[in-house]
């Protein structure tokens, strides 16, 4: 489970996946108890009270009778058992219990270690939690290739280099934010690095620039979602910039229009994919079958994203089929504005949203604005009237913003593959915050 989750976001989790144990760190245990009252027995274990030092040699545990217990109950397990339930992050409704079998890391490591390359010899360096599925499959790989990784219990920018030159890093697997907090520690910090490849989604601005021209390290871009990790990579001598991918060699991938007929090259329509070998996906999604069954159409996976695929396989995404906005008989991909709008002067972050308007029975468009922080020496004054001016030298009529809010950065909360804004949960947020405060929040109207 996600530990960040709290309240409503939490019971929700506790109570689909009804658990009959629930193991957490002491910390977590008033905000389960408060909202999960099924189990009523605790038993603290005690921890290492004397860890030894990180540079110290550790020696092997010896072998317990529990723990031979184990290795043959999981030897016993069938590949396409049910062996976890990963909760997706839910970009515009209650997160979902997808069920994965317990062959999915093994099959989707062994895409991974094809796809960089890896051998005995390399290191990977893992800094994003445990809760995706990420780490599921990065281990697998890890392990088939005989390699190494060295594991982050929080990433750190200000760390990232001087412990991949510690741990002899080779390859390393990250999402967009923290590809940017890393280029912002500057090329000098990287001087000598052992670092070779690295593979991650999606990609910042300024990221190849960085990483490849400046530093000579390959960066291999992917798309994969936790009912199917990946459907698409880049390879090291076959990629292209600004894609997602083109399809691996575990998958089948095409662009469906609206009645499932594949599209021509080039032209946005749904990412559907197949596997080609078992224990690759999903099992279903837990106590969810009418959204299991809308989500397999004439044996494809319907993704629920939209992306193009030109002459030479590569795929492109365009955001969320469900995040678009319709307006003035158009329709608005809100992936493609806030991309626009976070290049506003002032504009550090930024999530648009629809609003129903009675009058034309559609929907009017209202922007979330995070101002930059005022210590940034790089960063612009935010002010209402150039965002106005902005939106009208680089929005399109019908897409542009008709409603503008202030908020926190913390309000923005992005799924970690695709970064789309994850907006329940940010006007659940705002909405909080107007209650506990009992004063509404100023809402701007953009004269555009």
């Amino acid at each position: 489970m996600n530990y960040d989750l709290a309240g409503d976001l939490l019971a929700a989790v506790l109570n689909d996946s009804e658990p009959s144990l629930i193991v957490l760190d002491a910390e977590f245990k008033a905000a389960v108890a408060g909202c999960y009252r099924r189990i009523d027995t605790a038993r603290h274990l005690e921890t290492l009270a004397d860890f030894p030092p990180e540079d110290a040699h550790c020696p092997r545990l010896p072998e317990s009778p529990a723990a031979t217990r184990l290795d043959e109950i999981a030897h016993a397990v069938e590949a396409d058992a049910l062996c976890s339930l990963i909760y997706t992050s839910g970009t515009t409704g209650p997160s979902k219990g997808v069920m994965l079998p317990a062959g999915y890391p093994t099959a989707n490591g062994h895409t991974i270690a094809h796809v960089a390359g890896l051998t005995s010899e390399d290191t990977g360096y893992f800094v994003l939690p445990f809760f995706h599925a990420d780490f599921h499959v990065v281990f697998s790989a890890v392990i088939l290739s005989g390699g190494s990784v060295a594991i982050r219990p929080k990433f750190s920018a200000n760390r990232f280099w001087s412990e991949v030159t510690r741990f002899g890093v080779t390859w390393t697997w990250t999402v967009g934010f923290l590809f940017s907090a890393i280029r912002s520690q500057g090329a000098d910090a990287a001087t000598d690095t052992p670092l070779r490849r690295i593979i991650g989604a999606p990609i910042p601005d300024g990221t190849y620039e960085y990483f490849e021209d400046q530093l000579g390290i390959d960066i291999l871009t992917l798309y994969g979602q936790t009912e199917a990790d990946g459907p698409l990579y880049d390879t090291p001598g076959r990629k292209r910039r600004g894609g997602i991918g083109w399809p691996s060699v575990g998958f089948e991938v095409q662009i469906h229009d609206e009645h499932g007929h594949e599209l021509p090259p080039d032209t946005p329509g749904e990412l559907v994919y197949r596997p080609k070998f078992p224990h690759m996906m999903m099992l279903g999604y837990w106590n969810r079958p009418e959204a299991t069954a809308s989500a397999w159409r004439d044996l494809w996976v319907r993704s629920g994203d939209r992306a193009s695929m030109d002459q030479e396989g590569f795929v492109f995404f365009h955001g969320r089929m469900s995040d678009s906005i319709r307006r003035r008989g158009e329709n608005v991909s809100v992936y493609e504005l806030e991309s626009t709008l976070r290049k506003a002067p002032g504009v550090e972050e930024c999530a648009a949203v629809g609003v129903d308007d009675d009058f034309s029975g559609e929907q009017e468009i209202k922007v979330f604005v995070v101002p930059s922080g005022a210590d940034d020496e790089h960063s612009h004054e935010f002010t209402v009237a150039a965002f106005q001016n902005y939106c009208r030298d680089h929005v399109a009529p019908y897409a542009r913003p008709k409603f503008l809010q202030i908020t926190d950065s913390k309000n923005i909360v992005r799924s970690p593959g695709t970064q789309v804004v994850q907006k329940h949960r940010l006007l659940r947020a705002v909405a909080e915050e107007e209650e506990a405060t009992g004063v509404p929040a100023t809402v701007y109207t953009i004269d555009v």
